[in-house]
């Protein structure tokens, strides 16, 4: 169903340009939309017609009169232009919008008095305000031929219009009538719009009022968390760039899309629920939570800051374990990879981007009961699955895949090294690091893809059988969105921020002059001869990509400086095997 009001909304885009456009009889109306003017409809005489036009068959009337409230003359010309009309009517933006058009395309046609009778304003006012917030996102006007102060005010003597069948305001009891499906259908709306059964604001259907007070302290503690933790990260890159380089970078990345995911939850629980979750029904006059998020602005912009940001998160892991697989399977040096970065932000921000957009033009941002969080899925599972489930299953597998290619790669060059006699600690614990912050991010995607899959599969039947889910597992879900971000600090947890931070508080906040064993301690932060040769006949390929032996390892630094002079240095040569090497002894 999604992906079909997907193709209607598409089609939508490609024919609401034409609505202004539309080809009328070029000797009165020129293209130039602008520069129509028709008249009010006023009454007149029309010669009854059947009605040829399958879409505007079975209405009210059966007999119709050319020309039209637009000046065409024939009912093919008028269905011509009606087709324009499709997708927004598939999309049912309002559900008089099919019988307003045909009140002005094929207008009815009244066989005794013989009048042709219109729309009233009313009704074009109505529909036009409903449709015009679909089409206000892409700013396309509600078309000129369609002006509402054409239209007869009121049906009356000398002005005779339609009133159409007006608002399906339907009583308590036919809402509970047309939700009868639930458990429990007092605690729903039925929007005729939709057809959906959409739970009111302040409802307690699957969760209890203890319930939703644990969850909101229990994401006020995580996400401050998760935001403090990310911004340090940030901060601790700020203050030294040079420390952070490919392929740990996409790190530094991971952390800024999750101290904004913090945020989007912090403007949820500054403001309260009915602001930031809930629409007032026009027709109940009551709240209820949002299925179409566009039309509360707060509640968009929630969406906008935790889908958008969470998906970008995911991807940003997957091109850290892609950065990691060049660096070690394929040998790319630091700077080779950093001039790919481009297609990384592209991928990163374009797929996540995609994403968010589809959600926008399917209306799918909805809110959920227990937090009051406006995203996707919260409420349908059908966009559960696509916008949440699938793309979360492809971003775990292709990390994956890339992930243990990498590990692959660092087992075979700990191996290498190790048979040259050459010390492994850093090494081990770069892959003990990596090892760990890929646990760390596994694990929480992967609880949180299940948590996921529980809801898809028991949502339905919750509602229906009234039972109620296991909070346990929206608190575990609720704490594993945000412990990726809490551990995102563990690649910067080390002496050197230490040392870094204690020389940006003393030395560039305080204005101090740093002591000699600050000045010591940064020079050592700095190589100062490299111990290796990386030279190939490709610039994007390194012999040493991880620095193993560079001149941080106690073995490079025990090499006597003049061995790095002109006179005891030759240009590599490549021996049999295609290696490079040099006369350097590491």
């Amino acid at each position: 169903m999604a992906i079909r009001n997907l193709l209607y909304m598409l089609g939508f885009l490609l024919y609401i340009k034409s609505i202004d456009g539309i080809t009328l009889d070029s000797q009165r109306f020129p293209r130039d939309t602008h520069s129509i003017v028709l008249e009010p409809v006023q009454t007149r005489k029309c010669l009854p017609k059947k009605i040829l036009v399958p879409e505007c068959q079975n209405l009210f009337y059966n007999f119709t009169g050319m020309p039209n409230l637009v000046n065409l003359e024939t009912q093919i010309e008028a269905q011509s232009q009606l087709q324009t009309f499709q997708s927004l009517i598939k999309y049912k933006c309002s559900q008089n919008l099919l019988f307003f058009l045909c009140s002005v395309y094929i207008p009815m046609c009244d066989p005794i008095s013989n009048y042709l009778i219109g729309p009233c304003q009313p009704l074009c006012e109505e529909v036009r305000d409903s449709c015009e917030r679909i089409m206000r996102p892409f700013n396309l006007p509600w078309p000129v031929t369609l002006n509402c102060s054409r239209f007869p005010v009121r049906n009356a003597e000398g002005s005779m219009c339609m009133e159409g069948p007006g608002p399906s305001v339907k009583s308590t009891e036919n809402f509970q009538t047309m939700c009868g499906g639930m458990k429990n259908p007092r605690l729903f709306i039925f929007i005729n719009r939709t057809q959906k059964c959409v739970p009111k604001c302040s409802a307690n259907i699957l969760f209890t009022v203890d319930d939703k007070y644990i969850a909101k302290i229990w994401l006020t503690v995580l996400a401050s968390l998760c935001f403090i933790s990310s911004v340090f990260t940030i901060l601790t890159f700020l203050i030294n760039t040079d420390r952070f380089k490919y392929p740990e970078r996409p790190v530094i990345f991971l952390a800024v899309c999750y101290s904004i995911y913090s945020v989007s939850h912090f403007i949820n629980l500054a403001n309260t629920r009915q602001s930031a979750a809930c629409n007032r029904d026009p027709v109940s006059g009551q709240f209820i939570l949002t299925q179409e998020g566009l039309d509360n602005t707060l509640c968009a912009i929630i969406f906008l800051l935790n889908f958008f940001f969470s998906t970008a998160s995911q991807i940003w892991w997957v091109i850290l374990t892609v950065a990691w697989l060049l660096a070690a399977g394929f040998k790319w040096s630091e700077e080779a990879i950093y001039q790919r970065s481009g297609y990384f932000h592209l991928a990163a921000w374009l797929i996540s981007s995609l994403l968010t957009v589809a959600v926008l033009v399917l209306r799918s941002v909805d809110a959920d009961e227990l937090l009051g969080l406006c995203s996707v899925g919260q409420q349908n599972v059908s966009t559960l699955l696509i916008f949440v489930i699938i793309p979360n299953i492809i971003f775990l597998v292709i990390g994956c895949f890339f992930l243990l290619g990498g590990l692959v790669a660092l087992v075979r060059v700990r191996r290498h090294v190790k048979n040259d006699g050459i010390k492994t600690e850093k090494l081990e614990i770069l892959m003990v690091r990596i090892g760990l912050f890929s646990v760390l991010f596994l694990v929480p995607s992967s609880t949180v893809l299940g948590c996921n899959f529980y809801e898809y599969a028991n949502r339905d039947h919750w509602l229906k059988s009234g039972t109620n889910p296991n909070i346990e597992v929206y608190m575990l879900k609720i704490f594993m969105s945000s412990v990726v971000g809490i551990t995102s600090g563990v690649w910067v947890w080390s002496i050197k921020t230490l040392e870094s931070w204690q020389w940006f508080c003393l030395v560039k906040m305080c204005c101090r002059k740093p002591t000699r064993s600050m000045i010591e301690e940064k020079k050592n932060n700095f190589p100062k001869k490299i111990g290796y040769v990386a030279a190939t006949s490709r610039e994007n390929i390194s012999i040493d990509p991880l620095a193993v032996r560079n001149c941080w390892s106690n073995n490079a630094q025990k090499i006597p400086l003049q061995d790095f002079s002109s006179s005891g240095y030759t240009n590599p040569q490549p021996s049999s095997n295609g290696d490079y090497k040099t006369d350097i002894n590491i």
